[in-house]
């Protein structure tokens, strides 16, 4: 008996909740706010690191603090070093012409933290 009590109040309240339950289309769609605005969803936590036609572009979304950037030849050389007290957002470095023929690595010291690039 307290079985099917039990069965019969919960038909009930399944019923009532069908009742008031609309119905809502969905859409497969590519769409995304933060990627359209050109953001990501979530910012990239290492810094990178672009070379076009002699400067090199550092890029970091959280700020980073006493940086020593050094470049070296194919052959582990130092070529060039450059320390950089704060980088917030984009930094840009001009590299001397000497260097730019023999770049092969480089690399991003800042902390704790070695970062190696190769060109």
């Amino acid at each position: 008996m307290k079985k099917k009590l039990f069965l019969m109040v919960l038909a009930t309240i399944f019923q009532v909740a069908s009742a008031f339950a609309e119905t809502v289309t969905m859409q497969r769609t590519n769409y995304d706010p933060a990627l359209q605005s050109g953001q990501h969803k979530a910012p990239t936590i290492m810094p990178t690191v672009d070379y076009t036609d002699g400067i090199l572009t550092i890029q970091s979304t959280i700020p980073l603090s006493d940086v020593t950037v050094i470049i070296r030849d194919d052959e582990g050389a130092l070529l060039y070093t450059y320390y950089i007290y704060s980088v917030t957002g984009i930094y840009d470095l001009s590299l001397p012409s000497s260097i730019l023929s023999d770049m092969y690595s480089v690399e991003l010291l800042y902390g704790s933290i070695h970062l190696i690039g190769y060109f």
